[in-house]
C-alpha cells in the first residue's frame, strides 16, 4: 500500500513538472483587473454566483503565446473570468482574444443572437471543435426575496437559479439559441442535412454528446448551410 501511494505521488509530481515546463506561471497584469464588486447583494442570498464555487487550475490563452496556468473561476452572474493569485482575486479583461481553459471546457467570447435586431457577446462553454460548435450559455439568475402569498406558505428568501441554454455557432452567422431537439437544429442547420446525418447515424439528437457528433460530421465533411 505504502509502495503504491509512493508511486502516485511522484507520479503527480512529475506531471506538475511537465506542465510548468510547457506553460507559464503568471499571467501578465494589463491582461486583468484588481477591482472585484459585490454587486450590492444581500448577505443572507442562498446559492453562488459562480459556476464553481472553488477555484480550478486550468490556463489562461492570450492571442497566439503559450498558455499560462492559473486559478480561474468562472462568475455566471457577472459574466467573467477571475483569477485566484496567492488570495488577490481578480478579474480577466473581457476580450475575443482571452480564453481559458477550466476542467478540460474552453470558455471563449462570442457574439450571439439575442433577438431579430440586437447582438450581444459574452462567454460560453465550447463543447467541440471546429467551423459548426455548440455552446453552453450557462447563467445565474439572481431573485429577489418573495414574501408568501399566504400563512401556509413560507417567504422565499434571495437566491440565484441556475440558467444554461445551448447556441450553435457556424461560420455563416452570429451564434444561435438551439434546443437539442431536432426540428430546432434543422431551423439552423437545414432540414435535409439534419435529417440525413441523423438517420444515418441514428441519432434522435436530444442529447449534448448526439448533437456534438451531428456538427462534428458537419465539420468533417466540410459542409456549409
Amino acid at each position: 500500500m505504502k509502495k503504491i501511494l509512493l508511486t502516485s505521488i511522484v507520479m503527480s509530481l512529475t506531471f506538475q513538472v511537465v506542465i510548468s515546463q510547457s506553460t507559464r506561471v503568471e499571467v501578465p497584469t494589463e491582461f486583468f483587473r484588481n477591482e472585484l464588486r459585490d454587486g450590492g447583494l444581500p448577505p443572507n442570498v442562498v446559492g453562488t454566483p459562480y459556476e464553481t464555487e472553488d477555484f480550478q487550475i486550468g490556463k489562461i490563452y492570450i492571442k497566439d503565446a503559450d498558455p499560462y496556468m492559473a486559478r480561474v473561476r468562472y462568475d455566471a452572474y457577472r459574466d467573467n473570468l477571475e483569477i485566484d493569485t496567492d488570495g488577490k482575486v481578480s478579474t480577466l479583461l473581457k476580450r475575443e482574444y482571452i480564453k481559458a481553459e477550466i476542467g478540460n471546457k474552453l470558455y471563449a467570447i462570442y457574439e450571439y443572437q439575442v433577438d431579430k435586431n440586437n447582438v450581444r457577446k459574452g462567454y460560453f462553454k465550447q463543447l467541440n471543435e471546429g467551423d459548426f460548435k455548440l455552446l453552453l450559455k450557462v447563467k445565474k439568475e439572481f431573485k429577489q426575496a418573495e414574501e408568501a402569498a399566504s400563512t401556509y406558505k413560507k417567504d422565499s428568501p434571495p437566491r440565484f437559479v441556475d440558467e444554461l441554454t445551448y447556441y450553435i455557432s457556424t461560420p455563416d452567422m452570429k451564434a444561435k439559441e438551439v434546443k437539442l431537439k431536432k426540428k430546432s437544429l434543422a431551423k439552423i442547420l437545414g432540414k435535409e442535412k439534419v435529417a440525413s446525418i441523423a438517420d444515418s447515424k441514428k441519432l434522435k439528437l436530444n442529447s449534448e454528446q448526439e448533437v456534438i457528433m451531428l456538427l462534428n460530421t458537419l465539420n468533417f465533411s466540410g459542409n456549409s448551410k
